[in-house]
């Protein structure tokens, strides 16, 4: 992909995607979720920020499909029975 190529869907997700920001006490829930479900630090305050700002599912082909960590759903983008469910959430 060319720069110019990369910028153009760089741009496409900036207008069709909302930007979220942690919140207050994002490390203290993380280091809680972390030590709750054995996850990463990384992918714990990931999973806060998501859980903070009302998104319910996160598309990730790292962490175990269906597994939901406090209000949100692991969905692996790349498996054939989430195709419905992935077109539904980008929509």
């Amino acid at each position: 992909m060319t720069l110019r190529e990369a910028s153009t869907v760089v741009e496409r997700f900036a207008r069709d995607f909302s930007l979220i920001f942690p919140h207050k006490s994002v490390v203290e829930d993380a280091l809680a979720l972390r030590d709750r479900y054995g996850v990463s630090i990384w992918d714990a305050r990931l999973l806060v920020v998501c859980g903070a700002n009302g998104c319910n599912h996160l598309l990730s082909e790292d962490m175990q499909d269906g597994m939901q960590y406090g209000p949100v759903t692991i969905v692996n983008p790349f498996k054939a029975a989430n195709v419905a469910l992935v077109g539904q959430l980008l929509k």
